[in-house]
């Protein structure tokens, strides 16, 4: 049986790889905890730390008694967030010949490229719908029409926005140093196009991950899996503007594996599963520009 040669993890580097290549909103999150996932169902623990209290004060007059007493230390619990792996997509497919598609490079990387983009969408679409939680502060009240050029009443200028939605990231402490990504769907790529849009044609691997330009300190990428609180005829686009660290996504590739199905003369298949989950971290890294066009 060519199952016996099968090597699951020359699967899994291929399928890992692949799927880096296709994110486009998980390409930002934070991901370092997901090394403790070993299961569906598992939680992540994500460690917070309360931000200490600064205290000023006056010191005494120049010549007095220099000692000053000062308030007793403020306790920092260690407080934790539950990121929850609860989502799973799997694949499953029969091929003729196993050993055949792993000496065939060409043919095993065609697969893990179809196997993994569309494993790489569903996990996309779980981030970017945490556009319309609770925990993601609107900019808006009322969703904003997005132009180019001269803004009415309700309207707001294309580049406006993502200055506007910096600003709001800054007005959080969010450090200007900080890298700010905004993932945007291709109606909107088109009217910052036509305003303003400086390519950056320096890094071809971040131009994979869906990277289309870059706007002062804001880095643009495309997607098709923006969040849409309206219809394909009158789309309602939740944008999300946010640092790295804003969001945490947690994955494991599980239980990659060869088998004869039951019902198939002489095949082989191949099956595993993709067990993640995502959560808001850091609710005061990440801003939602609610709009229409």
């Amino acid at each position: 049986m060519s199952i016996l040669n099968f090597i699951p993890t020359i699967w899994a580097a291929g399928m890992i790889r692949e799927q880096e290549r296709a994110h486009r909103f998980v390409q930002d999150c934070e991901r370092k905890y997901e090394g403790q996932l070993k299961k569906q169902g598992d939680k992540v623990i994500v460690p917070t730390l309360m931000t200490p209290d600064v205290t000023t004060i006056d010191l005494p007059a120049k010549g007095s008694d220099r000692l000053t007493k000062i308030a007793a230390p403020t306790a920092l619990s260690d407080r934790g967030i539950e990121v929850m792996a609860d989502k799973m997509t799997y694949f499953n497919f029969a091929v003729a010949d196993i050993d055949r598609v792993q000496a065939n490079q060409e043919m095993m990387a065609e697969a893990q490229r179809q196997e993994a983009q569309k494993i790489a969408n569903e996990h996309d679409k779980l981030v970017a719908n945490l556009a319309a939680s609770s925990e993601a502060t609107k900019m808006f009240t009322d969703p904003m029409k997005v132009v180019v050029g001269t803004a009415g009443a309700g309207e707001i200028d294309v580049l406006y926005l993502l200055d506007l939605a910096a600003q709001k990231l800054y007005e959080n402490d969010v450090p200007d140093s900080e890298t700010i990504i905004a993932t945007i769907p291709p109606r909107l790529h088109t009217l910052i196009k036509q305003k303003y849009l400086q390519q950056d044609t320096d890094n071809s691997d971040m131009m994979t991950n869906g990277l289309v330009g870059k706007y002062g300190n804001i880095i643009i990428r495309l997607s098709n899996n923006v969040h849409n609180g309206g219809t394909s005829s009158a789309p309602q686009d939740n944008i999300m503007i946010r640092t790295k660290d804003a969001i945490a996504f947690v994955e494991q590739l599980n239980d990659i594996e060869a088998y004869r199905p039951q019902d198939m003369v002489g095949a082989d298949a191949v099956k595993g599963a993709s067990v993640y989950g995502t959560k808001i971290i850091r609710p005061k890294k990440l801003v939602v520009a609610n709009i229409t066009y």
